[in-house]
């Protein structure tokens, strides 16, 4: 259960998303024509793209706003649906937060069926002091009952909250000491943009601090990223030694129109070594319609080119087309498109993919969305070309649902919640179907839990308003549904979680299971929006 736990929490952290950063969220796939410009430059502008930098600046923004001013999301449940669309809960993350709707921790943890019960699997706290943030990352030991620090990291800001140290740390269990293994520091100019990135490390993992590599940017007077400088640090001899360059060239209206990559050659000290060349082409409209890569292995030897990639416009139907490009060695070929057809306020309404074959364009897959009034992505629709019936076949449907009482501007959420580039409004649920033997059939879904807000208090799936009697039992069971008068679902499994008995049944009804074995087995009750599990025993 703790490598369960570990593998989730690794999980959680791939799936961080830089929320704070935006005062309104992006639509899913929400891709404006102009999106396709010029290649994005703002990893050189420093903390602003570093989430702890965003996540300070957010923190900051919200000084003046209480907690109860807010609506915070207090947890997230995610579960699967088995073949027969009975829902079980697999996870649960839970936040807490301060007095600005600052997230101050994150918790996970794993639903046990056997057990009925929520298994811890990691936390995060967050602490933000001054100018600093310290995060704290904890395991969960079953063994012993308790959590055990795992690392810490240390973010530092100046008074414009750009990135200046970003410190690693280990525990260790021996000594219960926390060690530094890893150290960046950065270096600004005056339009906060990263000219010096230093990194330091142990060499091969022992010994002091030293350095390890560097990165050295350069501006122009409109502070456009023209050079960029890759160094190591050689340990032996005690100095620093160019390892890439990177030069970049821009057309008249500062877009970026090419990137040159060059090693440097310790024999001769001179940047003798061009290894890529990237281009770029725009239209009169500014939108990117080229990019080509080309490579070379020494300076006797020519470009040649190694990817190509292509868009096409369409201002009338308001549609984006990409092209991709494959070779023989002989001659490119383009292989495959994909259409980006946009509503006028540039919300994507669907994309259709083709391949090429036998000299034409063939269907290939196609996603569809469906906006709300508010703008919020309520359902997205995908289908594959069915060739027996020559025409489109569902194959997935992903619906949202809101709240639209309340705005983005009235929430707070952690930084770890991927589904928030999803809405403007409040979102309270997402459900996927799948087809499943032509189909369309329940598979995932993930709860959103908000404070201040009728029927969202968080459920911990515990039987509070159901007892099965008697337990153990030989030849039925009876189901006190307490106050509840409505029918609810009551689905019998064994460990195996294979669905042995479905009933809908009312409070008081009785359940024959004379012709079950003798043992031990699971039940799942579903009433309303709510469910509930337990286990029995038959003797």
């Amino acid at each position: 259960m703790k490598t369960i736990a570990v593998l989730f929490f690794i999980f959680s952290v791939l799936t961080i998303v830089n929320v704070y950063a935006q005062k309104n969220v992006v639509q899913y796939d929400k891709i404006s024509m102009s999106n396709s410009k010029s290649l994005t430059l703002e990893t050189n502008k420093g903390a602003q793209n570093d989430y702890s930098g965003i996540y300070k600046s957010y923190h900051e923004s919200r000084k003046n706003i209480t907690r109860e001013e807010l609506h915070t999301l207090d947890s997230t449940i995610y579960g699967e649906y088995d073949w027969y669309e009975v829902f079980t809960p697999e996870t649960k993350y839970v936040y807490q937060y301060d007095a600005f709707g600052f997230n101050t921790s994150f918790f996970s943890s794993q639903f046990n069926i056997p057990d009925n019960e929520w298994i811890n699997g990691a936390k995060l706290t967050y602490n933000v002091v001054a100018d600093s943030m310290e995060v704290v990352c904890y395991h969960w030991d079953e063994e012993l009952n308790n959590w055990y620090s795992v690392y810490r990291d240390i973010y530092l800001y100046d008074a414009n909250s750009n990135l200046l140290e970003y410190r690693e740390y280990y525990h260790t269990t021996q000594t219960e000491e926390w060690i530094l293994s890893d150290y960046y520091q950065k270096t600004y100019n005056s339009n906060n943009q990263v000219i010096e990135n230093v990194y330091f490390s142990r060499y091969y993992g022992e010994g002091p601090l030293e350095y390890n590599s560097k990165d050295i940017f350069e501006f122009d007077l409109e502070f456009k990223l023209i050079h960029r400088v890759n160094s190591y640090w050689n340990h032996d001899l005690g100095e620093w030694y160019d390892v890439s360059k990177d030069d970049y060239t821009y057309n008249e209206a500062n877009l970026n129109d090419s990137i040159l990559v060059s090693s440097y050659d310790l024999n001769t000290d001179f940047w003798n070594y061009d290894f890529s060349l990237t281009i770029f082409e725009y239209n009169e409209n500014n939108d990117m319609i080229l990019k080509e890569v080309f490579l070379r292995n020494s300076m006797e030897l020519p470009y040649v080119l190694y990817e190509k990639y292509s868009w096409g416009y369409d201002y009338i139907l308001n549609t984006k087309t990409e092209y991709t490009y494959s070779t023989d060695e002989v001659e490119w070929f383009c292989v495959g498109k994909t259409v980006h057809l946009y509503d006028t306020d540039d919300s994507l309404l669907s994309s259709t993919s083709y391949y090429w074959e036998n000299l034409n364009w063939q269907p290939s897959y196609k996603y569809e969305y469906l906006y709300d009034s508010y703008s919020n992505n309520y359902e997205i629709n995908n289908y594959g070309w069915d060739w027996s019936a020559m025409n489109w076949k569902q194959t997935s449907i992903t619906d949202f649902s809101y709240n639209n009482l309340y705005y983005f501007e009235d929430l707070a959420f952690s930084r770890y919640e991927d589904d928030q580039e999803f809405f403007t409004q409040m979102l309270t649920e997402r459900v996927y179907r799948s087809t499943v033997e032509e189909t369309i059939k329940l598979k995932e879904k993930k709860m959103f839990y908000w404070s201040g807000i009728d029927n969202q208090a968080v459920e911990d799936n515990q039987i509070t308003q159901f007892e099965i009697f008697p337990n153990p039992t030989t030849d039925f069971i009876t189901v006190n549904s307490g106050n509840i008068e409505t029918e609810v679902e009551f689905y019998i499994f064994d460990l195996q979680g294979r669905c042995l008995q479905y009933n809908v049944i009312e409070g008081g009804d009785n359940i024959q299971i004379s012709d079950f074995s003798n043992g031990m087995y699971l039940y799942q009750i579903v009433s309303g929006n709510q469910t509930f599990f337990g286990k029995f025993v038959k003797e």
